[in-house]
């Protein structure tokens, strides 16, 4: 949720890549065959590098250069001590050429020689379905050594091997026919510029401050709300002092919703900021850190948007608590004054829990709703639609599930925030304050898959979740509730990491990742259904 699947599985996802550095101009230069002397002559290299060393002129004219990266491959039917020397040998060509029609240092250049490209290969095999025996040559890119020695560390089989003997051959010489001529005699070299880098962080750090100030100004807000609505319940038990610590609460979880507005104001003002960078930005050619900036303002704006649903959510808690409390104050009144139905139910009211909750509503007229459908406000912040389908089984217990997923990508820019997460949980009610009211715990398991990459290193691959909950829901209104809640856990996640080039994804390694902690933050609104009282034909007072 930026590894995936974090803490809360998506919060840290939204920032896991906001400063991935993308080059603001690249070129291809082409080899010949077993060669590593640049040869202009060779297809369009002499115009290509032409171009690309302009732009590193007017970059070194503006000290804007924040280093080149020469990046070279080679097919993996040569051996590999051969292509490890020919791709470190047409880097420091490349490396010497530019430096000389520049006059920069060559110590803002990067050489990275990558030898045989395997990753490559597995990537444009996985995309070719015509590929003679596929599944069996993946299977062998996948689980097969390099090389394979035996006790006596001779070496006995290898990948290689193996890939020669599939389908007696014809897969291997397919590939070396349509394959491996694309993965021969190129090398990458890319600029980078201190100004993207610095606006690509500056954007990120100011997405990430408004998403945290707005986080914190909702859970702010939802402590509030909780505490109003526990004084209207200690109201209910029929004290004038009761009353009025539900309106001091009330007022206190106002003020919660105004700082919630106001972080949604700075929020959307870093929001602008960033949209503003991003499109002074893209006045030059194939500038790529412009689009990172970009991504960096939608997740600012929607972590505003999410802070002010808090808000309003909040100032709704307030208004129920006032209602509330004048509502009890009247019946305080009624009481005092001898009515004598009006005393008994507020003696009532000190006992709601297991059955007794269930006759109270019954005796009030009250709805009695057999689901809850919810859905969490502060996941929006990190683009993360949501919903959780409750359904309540007694007086005591209730189960659910809850779904969660972002499926943004933008192939062209090498661009994936994509989660999908399931979660089954079942709840045990503490001391109900009523039907879905009141304080709960709970235990949950789940699981989930995830594609994150923002321009550099991407992570791909799935995970499962366990833990226990507790939280505390309060009505708004007949079918209206709020919730606030925690989940701490273990969490377990495998992936694979891939770094993009040329257009393809490279896999660099598989890896693991454990955690125990915080696994789930919540603050939802809950619509209740389907009420039990009226399949029954009792009728609501």
């Amino acid at each position: 949720m930026n590894k995936l699947l974090s803490t809360c599985l998506i919060a840290v996802a939204a920032f896991c890549g906001a400063v991935a550095q993308n080059p603001a101009d690249s070129a291809k230069i082409y080899f010949r065959i077993n060669h590593r002397q640049f040869d202009p002559s060779i297809g369009d290299n002499a115009a290509t590098m032409a171009r690309f060393v302009n732009s590193v002129r007017a970059a070194r004219d503006s000290d804007d250069i924040y280093r080149l990266v020469v990046r070279s491959y080679a097919s993996p039917d040569g051996s590999d001590n051969a292509n490890t020397r020919l791709t470190a040998n047409r880097c420091a060509e490349i490396v010497k050429h530019i430096v000389s029609n520049t006059g920069i240092s060559a110590e803002l250049m990067e050489s990275v020689p990558e030898g045989g490209a395997w990753d490559e290969l597995r990537r444009i095999v996985a995309e070719t379905p015509e590929v003679p025996g596929r599944d069996q040559v993946l299977d062998i890119l996948d689980n097969t050594p390099l090389w394979v020695y035996d006790d006596a560390g001779r070496i006995v089989d290898g990948r290689k091997k193996q890939l020669m003997i599939v389908d007696g051959g014809n897969s291997y010489r397919w590939m070396f026919d349509n394959i491996f001529p694309r993965l021969r005699n190129a090398v990458a070299v890319s600029l980078f510029l201190k100004s993207d880098v610095r606006a690509a962080k500056d954007a990120a750090a100011n997405a990430a401050r408004a998403a945290s100030d707005a986080a914190n100004a909702a859970a702010v807000a939802a402590r509030a709300a909780a505490v109003a609505s526990k004084a209207a319940a200690d109201a209910a038990r029929g004290t004038a002092a009761a009353v009025r610590a539900a309106e001091e609460a009330a007022q206190a979880a106002a003020k919660a919703a105004a700082d919630a507005q106001v972080a949604a104001t700075q929020a959307t003002q870093a929001a602008a900021e960033a949209t503003a960078a991003a499109d002074a930005a893209q006045t030059a050619d194939d500038v790529a850190g412009a689009r990172a900036k970009a991504a960096e303002a939608q997740a600012a704006q929607a972590a505003a948007e999410a802070a002010r649903a808090a808000a309003e959510a909040s100032q709704s808690a307030a208004e129920a608590a006032r209602a509330a409390a004048e509502a009890i104050a009247a019946q305080v009144a009624a009481a005092n004054g001898g009515d004598s139905k009006d005393s008994q139910a507020l003696n009532d009211s000190k006992n709601l829990d297991g059955s007794k909750v269930a006759k109270s509503v019954e005796e009030k007229g009250d709805p009695l709703h057999r689901f809850a459908l919810k859905t969490n406000l502060l996941y929006y912040a990190a683009l993360m639609p949501n919903f959780e389908l409750q359904w309540r089984m007694n007086e005591l217990w209730t189960l659910s599930l809850d779904a969660n997923i972002a499926w943004w990508s933008s192939e062209a820019k090498h661009k994936y925030y994509q989660i999908a997460m399931i979660s089954p949980e079942l709840r045990r009610w503490i001391n109900p304050r009523g039907p879905w009211h009141g304080m709960y715990a709970g235990v949950f398991v789940g699981g989930g898959w995830y594609d994150l990459e923002n321009g550099k290193t991407g992570y791909k691959g799935e995970g499962g979740l366990a833990g226990v909950s507790f939280g505390y829901m309060w009505p708004v209104s007949r079918c209206i509730s709020l919730e606030a809640g925690l989940g701490v856990g273990y969490l377990y996640t495998r992936h694979r990491e891939y770094i993009p080039y040329d257009g393809h994804y490279l896999y660099q390694r598989k890896s693991t990742f454990n955690y125990v902690g915080p696994l789930k933050l919540k603050f939802s609104i809950a619509w209740r259904f389907d009420d039990i009282k009226k399949k029954k034909g009792v009728r609501a007072l």
